[in-house]
């Protein structure tokens, strides 16, 4: 993770963030309480474009590369690009684990 990843644990709103390994520090994984509870993750929260948050925000709705495309003005490459982007950055191998993990974090 490049930033932050926000959830719910035990009832109260959570920040998970991994620190890398420096120097002779092996990193490590760090979970805190968010002091933003109550609002919502954003796509800049969970580390995404504005593009690549529209490109999730239709994913999620069943639209195909080619919808996306025609809906954002976008060729169906530079789509697959965002998501390629996208499912390195939360971590996610495909639309079902992006769709679930979307809606688990709202």
């Amino acid at each position: 993770l490049r930033r932050p990843l926000g959830g719910r644990l035990g009832g109260r709103q959570v920040l998970l963030q991994y620190l890398p390994a420096q120097r002779s520090h092996p990193g490590a994984i760090v979970l805190r309480e968010d002091l933003h509870a109550g609002s919502r993750p954003t796509g800049e929260s969970l580390g995404l474009s504005a593009r690549e948050a529209d490109v999730v925000r239709l994913v999620i709705t069943g639209a195909s590369n080619a919808a996306i495309a025609s809906q954002l003005h976008l060729s169906p490459g530079t789509v697959k690009k965002h998501l390629d982007n996208v499912y390195g950055k939360l971590g996610v191998r495909g639309r079902g684990p992006l769709t679930a993990f979307v809606r688990d974090m709202t």
